[in-house]
């Protein structure tokens, strides 16, 4: 069971004890009816793949970014494993060398310059 389930159980728990000392249950329930509906509203939205592609990785370019500097690195030639907009050890390197053939300076980390230097060869 995740973390959020646990939560959500807890929640719902401490909400029993309490509607049990409450003069009017009504009181209790639905606001702990809106807050538990909020939280899983929230909870689909950083899960939705909008939100994925906005947050920032390694480097500071969003997940969408870094899938383009994969794209572009792996039609130069590089070996950056599945274009996925994660920063693991094959985008690391090949990121490196690129950021060296491009002079800019060299963090092993998908950054802007390298995305303007990449997409200024195309």
């Amino acid at each position: 069971m995740g973390k959020r389930c646990s939560v959500l159980i807890a929640i719902i728990l401490l909400g029993a004890r309490t509607v049990a000392f409450a003069q009017d249950p009504n009181q209790i329930i639905g606001p702990m009816i809106d807050f538990m509906n909020q939280a899983m509203q929230q909870a689909a939205r950083q899960n939705s793949p909008e939100y994925q592609d906005q947050q920032l990785q390694p480097g500071g370019l969003t997940k969408g970014q870094v899938i383009i500097v994969q794209q572009l690195l792996a039609k130069e030639g590089y070996d950056v494993g599945p274009p996925d907009g994660e920063v693991g050890p094959k985008t690391r390197a090949a990121v490196a060398i690129a950021q060296h053939k491009a002079r800019v300076p060299i963090t092993g980390l998908p950054d802007q310059q390298l995305l303007d230097a990449l997409l200024g060869a195309q």
